[in-house]
């Protein structure tokens, strides 16, 4: 689950400092009311993006994968 798969992504302690002002995105629970939700990605006060697969490459993932069609 969560932690393992951010580790298997690149992720280590030091990805996230104590201070640090991010930004996550998430896609919220369906029933309203209820908090939580699935993590998108978290962008990095230097602008850098990490999302589960790891460090996103700028431009995101389709556009490092030229081939890649909608969505994906």
């Amino acid at each position: 689950g969560g932690v393992n798969m951010l580790a298997r992504a690149g992720w280590v302690k030091d990805t996230l400092k104590p201070g640090d002002k991010v930004t996550v995105k998430y896609n919220p629970l369906k029933e309203e009311g209820k908090p939580g939700g699935e993590f998108e990605s978290v962008t990095l006060p230097d602008g850098t993006v990490w999302d589960s697969k790891g460090l996103v490459p700028p431009g995101g993932r389709a556009a490092a994968r030229p081939d890649a069609g909608p969505g994906e």
